[in-house]
């Protein structure tokens, strides 16, 4: 969840910059998009490696 500040403008603008322009960043140039395909990717089939352990798991049990 993202939440900012209330009050004065410059403590909103003090924090798009320390915050957001850097979240926004990360997401920015084709390197960076790769690089979390592939994190994605590799999250997807460690996911699907345990769910599989998990689904023998419960097969033993019944």
């Amino acid at each position: 969840m993202i939440s900012a500040p209330f009050g004065k403008m410059s403590n909103l603008k003090e924090y798009m910059c320390d915050v957001l322009k850097t979240y926004i960043g990360s997401f920015g140039s084709n390197d960076n998009i790769q690089q979390h395909k592939g994190d994605y990717i590799s999250a997807v089939q460690r996911f699907k490696s345990q769910y599989e352990k998990a689904r023998l798991m419960e097969q033993e049990l019944q």
